[in-house]
């Protein structure tokens, strides 16, 4: 591997994530086009009922991450990050094959 194959792969990962949401929300604008419908007599305006819904949900799980980074960093964090760095000693985990 070479600088080229550096850089085209840290641009693939840094481009990734915008790809996703511009095809998130062009299947959420072409569902709220087309207001998929049942068979039913029921119908459900996508507009109203699903974004709202989806907008609840996603504040929801932006306020879980919000509690967790703002009030407990460390909670999902492992005890051996905190250990402090030695070159006389080698970690438990690291052994030769």
């Amino acid at each position: 591997m070479d600088n080229p194959t550096i850089n085209r792969f840290f641009s693939f990962h840094y481009m990734l994530p915008f790809i996703i949401a511009a095809i998130v929300i062009l299947h959420l604008s072409l569902l709220h086009l087309d207001e998929s419908t049942s068979e039913d007599d029921e119908y459900v305006e996508f507009y109203y009922y699903y974004f709202i819904k989806d907008l609840f949900a996603f504040f929801l799980i932006m306020a879980l991450f919000a509690v967790l980074v703002f009030f407990s960093p460390n909670h999902l964090s492992h005890p051996d990050n905190y250990i402090m760095a030695s070159i006389s000693v080698t970690p438990a985990h690291l052994v030769p094959e």
